[in-house]
């Protein structure tokens, strides 16, 4: 069964929200959706991703702080100050 491939859609210019860095580490541990990425995130599990578990995600994997700050705020559309999974679904993309 072929499975299909995720894209960073910043990477693809499609959006342009500062996601390459999220995109580009989800790629390289595996083709992961949203709602994986989100469960990698989530280190308290409440099923959200707060700003300071977005931070360390992102500087583990390269990001400045400020970047994942306002990659944050980009990300957060109903500005709870949390990221759902729906927040982060622009981030990836299935490729046929």
């Amino acid at each position: 069964m072929r499975r299909p491939h995720m894209i960073p859609l910043a990477i693809a210019g499609l959006i342009g929200i500062g996601g390459a860095f999220i995109s580009w580490s989800a790629q390289a541990r595996g083709y992961v959706g949203a709602s994986e990425l989100l469960q990698r995130m989530d280190v308290d599990k409440n099923g959200t991703v707060s700003p300071e578990e977005f931070e360390q995600y992102q500087t583990r994997r390269g990001q400045s702080r400020a970047g994942a700050k306002r990659t944050f705020r980009r990300l957060d559309v109903n500005q709870n100050g949390q990221l759902e999974v729906n927040e982060l679904r622009p981030l990836v993309k299935r490729r046929r």
